[in-house]
């Protein structure tokens, strides 16, 4: 199952990287999800942390 914040950082990752296919977005999100889980047991927050508290989300929630 792909999340919504999953999408939205996936295309982030690929305007950084300028591809404009889609072959390997299932590879990035494994990337996405891999540095995201990374991140927060380092940082030792809740697993759904960046989830719930990502800003990109929040603003697009509003409009």
């Amino acid at each position: 199952m792909v999340w919504q914040w999953q999408i939205i950082s996936c295309l982030k990752v690929k305007a950084n990287l300028i591809l404009t296919h889609d072959q390997d977005d299932s590879l990035l999100i494994g990337f996405i999800t891999a540095a995201i889980s990374y991140a927060q047991s380092y940082q030792h927050v809740p697993e759904d942390y960046y989830e719930t508290t990502c800003l990109c989300l929040q603003q697009q929630n509003k409009q």
